[in-house]
């Protein structure tokens, strides 16, 4: 039970750190006529390093899937668009020693509950930390209509190889099952 009580925060904690990917798309789109796209705005943010990093990977995941990447978005069957935004957020972890007893039978420390009405100890610490947020769209450039959208969102770290790690997963995540309607998208 106590191995049980001191994994459970930790994987909590783990959770909380990954990475939320979602993605959009207007349904009945045939993306299979799509082949080539142009960037019409790249990511940019404080970091260039970063930004060429979004884009290379961006079109990797495209090229994985059969779509090459052409200089002007008038000869292209799609156009893209990256946007990064950033927000400053709170955050409040509590942790329990578990060590409380007196929450009824079986319940509290070494099993032992029961109308002893003493409690754990709880510490709570709060803290800052900033969020990014991965935004790609893609536009038919025939209709100028947005057919498909991709959020990632994530705890930016101090460690320039984890943010690398941590987009270049989320970017592969989001491209997971693209173009919908395809084979990998059903799986």
């Amino acid at each position: 039970m106590r191995f049980i009580m001191l994994v459970f925060p930790i994987m909590l904690l783990t959770a909380c750190a990954e990475d939320v990917v979602h993605t959009d798309f207007i349904p009945g789109t045939d993306f299979s006529h799509i082949r080539t796209y142009a960037w019409i705005k790249k990511p940019t943010t404080q970091n260039p390093l970063m930004d060429e990093r979004m884009v290379n990977d961006i079109d990797l995941q495209l090229a994985q899937h059969g779509w090459k990447n052409v200089d002007s978005h008038e000869s292209a069957d799609a156009a893209l668009s990256a946007t990064v935004a950033t927000k400053d957020q709170e955050r409040i972890d509590t942790m329990s020693n578990g060590m409380g007893y007196g929450y009824g039978p079986g319940w509290g420390w070494g099993g032992w509950g029961g109308g002893m009405g003493m409690g754990g100890m709880s510490t709570s610490t709060v803290y800052h930390v900033t969020i990014g947020t991965l935004i790609v769209d893609i536009f038919d450039t025939k209709t100028k209509n947005a057919i498909w959208e991709g959020t990632a969102s994530g705890t930016i770290s101090d460690n320039p190889s984890t943010n690398v790690k941590n987009t270049r997963d989320a970017i592969v995540e989001m491209f997971k099952g693209f173009p919908p309607g395809s084979v990998s998208s059903s799986k």
